[in-house]
This record gives C-alpha cells, sequence and structure tokens, in this order.
C-alpha cells in the first residue's frame, strides 16, 4: 500500500502572492491615512499629495512633491515636522519596520 503525495507548488506561491498583495495595500493605506492626518498643513498639497502603491512585492508609501522630504526630515533652518516616519511606526507595521530604519 503505497501513499500518494500531490504537489500544488504553483498554486500555493500564486495564493501566497495575492495574499502578499493584499495585505500591502491594505497596511499601505492605513498608514496613508495615519500620515495625512500627522502631516502639517499649510495649503494641503502635502496632505493631499500622499499616496501609496504596491508591486505586489514592495510597499511605497509618500509624496511626489518636491518639499516633502525637507517637512520630514527638517533643514539647517527649518525644523523636521515628521509624518511619515510616524505614521509607519504607530501602525501595525512599526515593531517590524522601526529598528531597520533611521
Amino acid at each position: 500500500m503505497g501513499a500518494r503525495v500531490e504537489w500544488h507548488g504553483a498554486e500555493v506561491t500564486r495564493l501566497v502572492d495575492e495574499c502578499l498583495a493584499q495585505g500591502l495595500e491594505e497596511a499601505g493605506s492605513v498608514v496613508e491615512t495615519a500620515a495625512a492626518a500627522d502631516c502639517p498643513v499649510d495649503t494641503g498639497t502635502l496632505r493631499d499629495s500622499i499616496t501609496s502603491s504596491t508591486d505586489g512585492l514592495h510597499l511605497v508609501v509618500g509624496s511626489d512633491v518636491e518639499y516633502a522630504v525637507f517637512v520630514e526630515v527638517g533643514t539647517r533652518r527649518t525644523p523636521a515636522q515628521p509624518f511619515l516616519r510616524p505614521a509607519l511606526y504607530e501602525s501595525d507595521l512599526g515593531p517590524c519596520w522601526e529598528a531597520r530604519l533611521p
């Protein structure tokens, strides 16, 4: 009497990829919303420019506004007003990233 083993590797890989992509999209939405809520507002341009995107393996949350980085990290004349990093750190993703990000 023999045992029969069926391999469904391609199906498992597809399901893992789908779940990862969905999880990243959900995480991006959470961090994006928190960053917009924490963002300093003058005209609202920076806050309104915050977006998240994923390619299924990587999550990017940020802004394409040129001065976003200067608000986040500050300059020698202007103190930092971080809104992206705190949004990440305060999310459920925070504990796994805090040790890796400056």
